[in-house]
């Protein structure tokens, strides 16, 4: 099948290709070089990644609107779901607007609105994504970008490891030593992406450039690791374990495309000598919180007023809950501090 229209240029197909694999290179580097050259911003005012998603959303709408597509399974299912995520969100922002009681209050909802826009902004990635990617080869090319764009983050969160720039502070406090780059920048809006990247450029390499593959993936785990998050350590080991549960499922089949003996082999020996050499903070960033009385990072505390505020909340808000800068604001009146509930799961 086509991937468009007859009557449409493939230079024009190749251009929407290519801006995708732009985007995907530049995301990721945009956010870090944008915390180190404007640490700060004035109130209210749009960050340098912000501005950069909301040129590359309307150059999305643009290429929806213009290019012709053949629909496909995936083109409706992933419509209907970026449909739920605009009226969802939509509903939710009117919902918290309509309690505002002055203009005040309704430019307060500034975090309700970028919060809500992340989820419409990746669910339509996802759309565009289903429209443009349809050959093998596309769908390398957007890949070999997603890790170049987390190759060029990690890099710059273990220069900034070695020369303490951008070290997380919440850490720094515990006597552990981390850095996921710009300062500013949470470990999970980073780790989320290179972690995965670091699998899938082993993937990407299974069949020619392995040497460079292990190199790229062996610098994305690093900075993963370095930057002392729990929640990707687990994750990261949980991964490892399914590899080698996958390669003994098929360690009787010829064709293994996702996994061979030296994948395998590779991620438990980087997860037995990363595991050796970094014990000391690994076992104070998993002791610190039990110690002061807080486990989770204060997650129990923050799951528990969250809990007890739905419990006493109106009818109306169990149903379509209290918006971002409502949790913002209980957590505030509840722990002292003005935090989401940080729910991992």
């Amino acid at each position: 099948m086509s991937r468009f229209h007859p009557s449409d240029p493939c230079r024009r197909r190749d251009l929407c290709v290519g801006f995708l694999c732009l985007f995907a290179v530049l995301n990721p580097l945009i956010v870090q070089v944008s915390f180190f050259l404007f640490p700060e911003r004035a109130p209210g005012a749009l960050s340098g990644p912000q501005l950069f998603q909301g040129v590359a959303f309307l150059i999305g709408v643009f290429i929806v609107l213009r290019v012709r597509w053949i629909p496909t399974v995936q083109t409706a299912r992933t419509g209907r779901f970026l449909l739920l995520a605009v009226l969802g969100t939509a509903v939710f922002l009117s919902k918290s607007a309509l309690q505002c009681d002055q203009f005040a209050d309704i430019a307060g909802l500034r975090p309700d609105v970028v919060f809500c826009f992340k989820i419409v902004f990746w669910s339509a990635s996802w759309f565009l994504i289903t429209i443009l990617i349809r050959r093998e080869e596309d769908a390398r090319c957007l890949l070999r970008a997603l890790v170049c764009g987390a190759t060029g983050t990690a890099v710059i969160a273990l220069v900034c490891y070695a020369t303490g720039a951008g070290t997380i502070a919440v850490y720094a406090r515990q006597g552990v030593r981390a850095s996921v780059g710009a300062s500013g920048v949470s470990a999970k809006q980073t780790v989320a992406y290179l972690a995965p990247c670091a699998f899938v450029a082993i993937y990407l390499g299974r069949t020619r450039r392995r040497a460079l593959s292990v190199i790229v993936a062996m610098i994305l785990l690093s900075s993963v690791l370095l930057s002392y998050d729990r929640a990707v350590q687990v994750g990261f080991v949980a991964a490892v374990l399914w590899l080698v549960v996958w390669w003994v499922l098929h360690s009787g089949r010829r064709n293994r495309p996702l996994v061979n003996r030296r994948m395998v082999v590779g991620a438990l020996l980087v997860l037995v000598l990363a595991g050796g050499l970094l014990y000391p903070s690994l076992r104070t960033r998993w002791t610190a919180d039990f110690a002061q009385g807080r486990p989770g990072s204060g997650r129990i505390e923050f799951y528990g007023a969250a809990l007890r505020a739905f419990t006493s909340g109106s009818l109306a808000d169990a149903v379509m809950g209290i918006g971002y800068s409502g949790v913002t604001r209980t957590m505030q009146e509840r722990c002292g501090l003005s935090v989401h509930t940080h729910s991992d799961l």
